[in-house]
């Protein structure tokens, strides 16, 4: 069922006539907790503030409740959209657009995703606010530290248009994400097999479309069921993202356990580290959820972990050393860990691992970073 949320009765009408099928119409912004189960799409129409139109869908998805918001805006330029999806909107439509809100809708729904739960294995998004901070380094030296540990591990680069995982990994992929059919419904264990590139036994890797153009390809929903199917799966779930928030990067920080921050001690950074904390708890992610790592701390460049902290007002979980050994090891396509187990890079991903990524209890039931 559609629901359509306009204080104007006659533009609520008109709405319902575009929309078509069943269809409710309401002249306020529902409690969350009183949607019903068979409300698929919610349309709130230009009447309401923009305010509290975000606010309301920020608290739909932190609900988990399986509902796509089309929002209707008198003159939706690139900043509103970007905000919009920032609160989980998942298409803006200008008002009196009658073809784009009947495209949004059939868009929205087709692409609802698959209940997240139960859920088996741990999903972490490894994150940061500003490019070149060894994102993907990090991620691949987690993802063969956790896989020593004796866990099924999936390496996930959702960096869609850079991806590095590849590269850094000297992969040569028969298959990525813009594998997958996009005519298809419903992934399972099997579609997913037909993506993964093993890296080793127990160890695979899910790699960024690498063609021109591919990124623009790769629907929200597939990374929505990927991230549901994979812990049924694996044991851990990594998810290299790319340096914004993008909407495939929010709805992989709606989906995991953990977000890992990465940091490097320059200014520049650490403000874009700010920026990024202070986006998270906009959104109502919960604090415990996440560890910030200062990745290439040098006591020689002038701030080291204490002054990190002072400069984000909030403590860091770990420090990983820098070394001319980490781009060397890139070089060779042969994580530090792998290769070098003992190497100080390597100990400081393993204690962090220890502290922050103990093995599971396999009798719990695990819930998003976003479920209170």
């Amino acid at each position: 069922m559609t629901l359509i949320c306009e204080p104007d009765p006659d533009a609520a009408q008109r709405l319902a006539t575009v929309v078509g099928g069943e269809v409710r119409t309401v002249d306020f912004l529902p409690n969350v907790a009183d949607l019903l189960g068979d409300v698929t799409l919610i349309v709130i129409g230009s009447g309401i503030p923009l305010g509290k139109a975000l606010q309301f869908s920020i608290r739909l998805r932190l609900a988990g409740i399986a509902a796509g918001v089309v929002l209707l805006h008198d003159s939706p330029d690139t900043e509103l959209r970007a905000l919009a999806a920032a609160a989980g909107v998942r298409e803006v439509v200008a008002s009196g657009d009658r073809v784009g809100l009947v495209a949004a809708c059939r868009q929205v729904q087709d692409a609802l995703p698959i209940s997240p739960e139960p859920r088996g294995g741990q999903v972490l998004s490894v994150f940061a606010g500003k490019g070149g901070c060894g994102k993907t380094t990090l991620a691949t030296n987690l993802a063969v530290t956790l896989h020593a540990t004796g866990r099924r591990v999936c390496l996930l680069d959702l960096d869609l248009e850079l991806g590095d995982v590849a590269s850094t990994l000297q992969l040569v992929p028969k298959r990525n994400l813009a594998s997958a059919d996009p005519r298809a419904r419903g992934l399972d264990a099997a579609g997913v097999a037909d993506l993964v590139t093993p890296l080793q036994h127990g160890l695979d890797c899910i790699l960024a479309p690498d063609a021109p153009g591919a990124a623009e390809r790769i629907p929200l929903a597939l990374i929505e069921e990927l991230l549901t199917v994979l812990p049924t799966i694996y044991d851990c779930v990594i998810v290299d993202t790319p340096a914004r928030f993008s909407t495939h990067v929010l709805a992989a920080l709606d989906l995991s356990h953990h977000h890992i921050l990465l940091t490097t001690p320059e200014k520049p950074v650490l403000n874009a580290l700010r920026l990024t904390l202070d986006s998270l708890n906009l959104l109502s992610y919960q604090q415990r959820t996440r560890s910030i790592v200062l990745n290439r701390s040098d006591p020689q460049v002038g701030l080291d972990g204490p002054d990190v902290e002072r400069a984000i007002n909030t403590p860091i979980s770990a420090q990983v050393p820098s070394s001319r050994d980490v781009p060397a090891s890139i070089n060779r396509g042969v994580p530090l860990a792998a290769s070098d187990p003992d190497h100080p890079v390597s100990r400081a991903v393993q204690r962090f691992v220890e502290e922050r990524v103990p093995v599971p209890d396999r009798t719990a039931r695990y819930g998003a970073t976003t479920r209170p």
